[in-house]
Order: C-alpha cells, then sequence, then structure tokens
C-alpha cells in the first residue's frame, strides 16, 4: 500500500513539473518551418513516447475512477505537424503505444489552409476542440463509418451538436509525405487503412474508450466537465 501511495504521489508531481516547468513542452525542431511546401505549418516534427505514456498514465486513472474502458485509449498531439504520426493508440494494461496514425486537424475559420491550428469549443468555427472525449456509437455517415465524440471537459462539451466525430477522409494518407496533410471542419479524421484499428478496439470494447486531444505546445488544459456515466 505504501508502496502504492508513492507511485501515485510520484505521477502527480511528474504531471505537476510537466505543466510548470514552461509554457509549452519541447519535442523536436523549431515551430513555422516550411515542410517542403510554400506553406509554413507550426508544429513539432518529433516527441517522445515517454511524454505520451506520462498522459497515458493521467487518463488511465480518470478511466479507473470513472468508469470507463482501462485496455485501451486514444491520444492525439495536435502539437505535432500535421504530416506527422500524432494519432496513439495506447495499450494501457502493458502502457505501451500500439500504433500511430496521421490526423487532421480542423481548418478554423480561415478562408485558405494557413498551417496553423485554431482551438473553439463553438458553433460553426471548423476548429479542433481540446480535451478528454468518449468514443460512442458507431454511424454511417458523408464520409462512411464514424464514431460519435462526447466532450467531457469545458472545451470541447459541444461535440455533440458541432457533430464533431471520429471518421476516415480519402485525403489523409497513410505514409507521412513532406506535406501538410488535409485539414477537416473539426473532425480527428485519420486515413482509411487506420480507422480499421480503431474499429477493432472500439467495437470490442466492454466499456467506453477515452480519447484525449491536446496540443503539446500550450498550457493544458485543468478544468472538466465530468460526465462520466
Amino acid at each position: 500500500m505504501r508502496i502504492f501511495r508513492l507511485s501515485y504521489l510520484f505521477l502527480l508531481l511528474a504531471v505537476s513539473m510537466l505543466s510548470a516547468t514552461a509554457q509549452y513542452e519541447k519535442g523536436g525542431n523549431d515551430n513555422n518551418k516550411t515542410v517542403g511546401t510554400s506553406v509554413p505549418e507550426s508544429g513539432l516534427t518529433f516527441y517522445p513516447y515517454e511524454r505520451v505514456l506520462l498522459r497515458a498514465e493521467a487518463l488511465k486513472m480518470y478511466a479507473k475512477s470513472n468508469g470507463y474502458n482501462t485496455r485501451y485509449a486514444f491520444i492525439i498531439n495536435m502539437g505535432m505537424k500535421s504530416n506527422t504520426k500524432r494519432f496513439f493508440i495506447v495499450n494501457l494494461a502493458a502502457m505501451c503505444i500500439e500504433s500511430t496514425g496521421l490526423v487532421a486537424h480542423g481548418k478554423g475559420d480561415e478562408a485558405r489552409y494557413s498551417g496553423i491550428r485554431q482551438y473553439s469549443n463553438k458553433e460553426g468555427s471548423n476548429c479542433t476542440s481540446l480535451g478528454k472525449y468518449t468514443v460512442g456509437k458507431s454511424y454511417n455517415g458523408f464520409f462512411g463509418l464514424a464514431y460519435q465524440l462526447e466532450g467531457l471537459e469545458k472545451t470541447n462539451n459541444n461535440s455533440i451538436s458541432r457533430k464533431i466525430v471520429l471518421h476516415s477522409m480519402h485525403c489523409i494518407p497513410e505514409i507521412p509525405d513532406d506535406k501538410p496533410i488535409c485539414v477537416s471542419e473539426g473532425c480527428p479524421a485519420v486515413a482509411d487503412q487506420y480507422l480499421a484499428e480503431v474499429v477493432r478496439i472500439v467495437d470490442r470494447a466492454k466499456k467506453p474508450v477515452l480519447l484525449l486531444i491536446y496540443d503539446s505546445t500550450v498550457p493544458p488544459v485543468t478544468s472538466f466537465t465530468n460526465t462520466a456515466k
């Protein structure tokens, strides 16, 4: 029991230190570099798996406390460039990353793509919303198979009314290129082939799977609306 308490305190301390050390977490090349195109895209080209797993540890504790799936979770670091594999399928039981893939972010309110991510929870913003989600029921929509996403925080609790879902888009490649990938209207969209890996986990899960979307280059989200079932 004492060892468990010490481990728990160490994890909380580590998360606090990551939040307090700087406004952002470093993990690769400097921002605003051109990536093989005339459009400059902000973001990191590399991010350590160890930091993803630190987020996963905290997410597992949240899942255990609120009745969600403690075997698998999905984590997306929007602080990375879009042509890097920033979608992580995490095995929470073994605490390892089983798979990574490309994922789109919301295009925001700009008429043309600028490469700069915008975050919003507002209707019609076409932005990605940061925070924790539960992956809900599947349905066939405009892009084919899709999963409803229910936001659990003040930063994403309009996801149902905004119709923010997890789906695939044909324009997203399976293998990274040197150019930014296409953008969405706020949904975390993946490649067709990669969606199959998501389906394998979600459809077999007995409890709702959590999805965390964050940006390691901005201050972490600390407040949330607990809608646990």
